[in-house]
C-alpha cells in the first residue's frame, strides 16, 4: 500500500508541476483573449484538485493531530472544486467553437445547473457521506452515492463530444482531435479509477488533456501569428511598391524629357524601348511575390539603355553576371541602380561607372552593385532620404529571408550587397 501511495503522491505532484509551470506561462505571457483567461483558470483549479488530492495519499490513516483536518479539508475541496473546473472547461469550449459559429447558451445553462447540484452534494457529504466517509481512525472511504460525483464530469464531456461532433464539418481534423483528447483522456481516467480504487489515473489524465490544450493553443498562436505576418507583410509591399513605382516612373521620364531637347530621334527609341518596357513588365510593378533575378536584371538594363542615351558619355555600365538562378522581390534591383545613377555618378564631375555582378556562395546568392560616383558619410544614410533602398531592404527581408548592407566613402563611391539565402530559393 505503503508504495502505490508512493506512487500515486510522485504522478500527483509531478502533475502540480506541470501545471505549475503553464500557469507561470500564462501570467507571463499576460494575454487579454478570452481563451486563455479560461485556460489560465482551467489550470488553477487544476492544481487546486491536485493539492485536495493529495490529502487523500499524505493523510489517509494516519492519526497525527491535524492529519484528520488536512484530510476533510483536502477531500472537500478535491470534490468541490470538480464544479467550477468543468463549468470553466466547458466555457472554454464553447468559446473556443464560438469562432466557428453560433453556440447556443443551453450548454452552459445546463453545465451551472449541473454544477450547482453537485455542490450541494459536496456540502452535504461530510453530514451523509454521500461522496465520501473519513472513519474516526482517519480512513477515507468512498461514499455509497459517489457515482453521483460522476455525472457532472460525464454531461460536461458529453456536452464536449457533441459540439465538436455538430461543428465537425467546419473544423479541421486537428481540431477535431484535440477537442476529442481533452474529453476522452480525462473520462478514461476517471472510469479506471472510479472501478480500480488506489491508483490515481484521474489527475495524471486530467494534466495530459490540460498539456494537449497547452499545445493546441500554442500552435493556433502560430498559426495565426503566421497568418498575420503575411498579411501585413504583403499590406507592407504593396505600400511599399506604390511609392517605388511612381518614383522609377517620373525619373524615366525625365529621362526622355531631357532627350527630346538633346536628341529627338533617340527620344523617339527611348519612347518604343519604355512603352515596350511597360507593355512585357508591367505585372511585376505590382508583384508581391518573388521575381526570377533575370527578369528583374532586364528591368534594370533597359533603364540605364534609357540612362545612357540621356548620359551618354558620362555613364559606364560593366554586367559581371555569374549567375541568375535565384529569385529576388520584383523591383530590389532597379532602386539601387537609380541610386547608384542618380546620387553617385550624376553628382561626380565626369561621371563615372556602375558596376553589377552576382555570384553564388556556399549558402546564398550576392548581388553586388558598385560605382565610383560621390560617395557619402555612412552617418549620413538617413538624412539622405533613401527610401526606395531602405523599401528594398524590408522586401528582401520579408519575402526572401535576405539582407542588404551598403558600404560608402564620400568621393570614391558606393558598394551594395544584397544578399539572398539558397534555402529561400529552393
Amino acid at each position: 500500500m505503503e508504495n502505490v501511495n508512493t506512487i500515486n503522491i510522485t504522478l500527483d505532484v509531478f502533475s502540480a508541476v506541470i501545471t505549475i509551470m503553464i500557469i507561470t506561462y500564462l501570467i507571463g505571457r499576460k494575454s487579454s483573449t478570452k481563451e486563455n483567461r479560461y485556460f489560465l483558470w482551467i489550470c488553477i483549479l487544476n492544481l487546486v484538485f491536485l493539492l485536495g488530492d493529495l490529502s487523500d495519499w499524505c493523510c489517509n490513516g494516519l492519526a497525527r493531530p491535524w492529519y484528520p483536518a488536512a484530510l476533510h479539508t483536502g477531500q472537500f475541496v478535491y470534490y468541490a472544486v470538480t464544479a467550477p473546473f468543468l463549468v470553466v472547461f466547458l466555457k472554454y469550449v464553447v468559446e473556443y467553437l464560438s469562432s466557428y459559429g453560433r453556440v447556443s447558451s443551453i450548454y452552459m445553462r445546463i453545465g451551472l445547473v449541473m454544477a450547482g447540484f453537485h455542490l450541494v452534494g459536496c456540502v452535504l457529504t461530510p453530514f451523509t457521506g454521500l461522496y465520501y466517509v473519513i472513519s474516526e481512525e482517519n480512513i477515507y472511504r468512498r461514499g455509497g452515492a459517489v457515482l453521483l460525483a460522476s455525472i457532472l464530469p460525464v454531461a460536461v464531456y458529453g456536452m464536449t463530444t457533441f459540439l465538436t461532433w455538430k461543428f465537425r464539418k467546419t473544423l479541421r481534423p486537428r481540431i477535431i482531435v484535440a477537442l476529442l483528447s481533452y474529453v476522452w483522456i480525462p473520462l478514461l481516467g476517471q472510469i479506471i479509477q472510479n472501478f480500480f480504487r488506489g491508483v490515481a489515473t484521474l489527475n495524471p489524465a486530467i494534466t495530459l488533456s490540460i498539456l494537449f490544450i497547452f499545445f493546441n493553443l500554442q500552435l493556433d498562436r502560430d498559426l495565426q501569428h503566421e497568418k498575420d505576418k503575411q498579411e501585413l507583410a504583403e499590406a507592407n509591399i504593396r505600400v511599399m511598391l506604390s511609392q517605388i513605382q511612381p518614383h522609377f516612373l517620373y525619373n524615366t521620364l525625365a529621362v526622355i524629357r531631357g532627350l527630346c531637347d538633346m536628341d529627338p530621334v533617340g527620344a523617339k527609341e527611348a519612347i518604343n524601348d519604355f512603352s515596350l518596357f511597360l507593355r512585357a513588365n508591367m505585372d511585376s510593378l505590382t508583384n508581391i511575390h518573388p521575381i526570377s533575378f533575370e527578369q528583374e536584371l532586364m528591368h534594370v538594363k533597359s533603364y540605364l539603355n534609357l540612362g545612357q542615351q540621356m548620359y551618354e558619355d558620362e555613364l559606364e555600365v560593366v554586367y559581371d553576371i555569374r549567375t541568375t538562378e535565384f529569385m529576388v522581390p520584383a523591383l530590389s534591383l532597379q532602386p539601387i541602380v537609380e541610386n547608384a545613377l542618380h546620387k553617385g555618378i550624376r553628382k561626380k564631375e565626369g561621371g563615372g561607372t556602375i558596376v553589377i555582378r552576382t555570384e553564388e556562395r556556399k549558402e546564398d546568392f550576392r548581388i553586388t552593385v558598385a560605382d565610383n560616383g560621390a560617395g557619402f558619410d555612412m552617418k549620413d544614410l538617413k538624412k539622405q532620404g533613401h527610401i526606395g533602398i531602405e523599401n528594398v531592404k524590408k522586401r528582401l527581408e520579408v519575402m526572401c529571408g535576405g539582407t542588404l548592407d551598403i558600404d560608402s566613402i564620400p568621393g570614391k563611391g558606393t558598394t551594395v550587397y544584397m544578399n539572398i539565402p539558397k534555402g529561400e530559393n529552393i
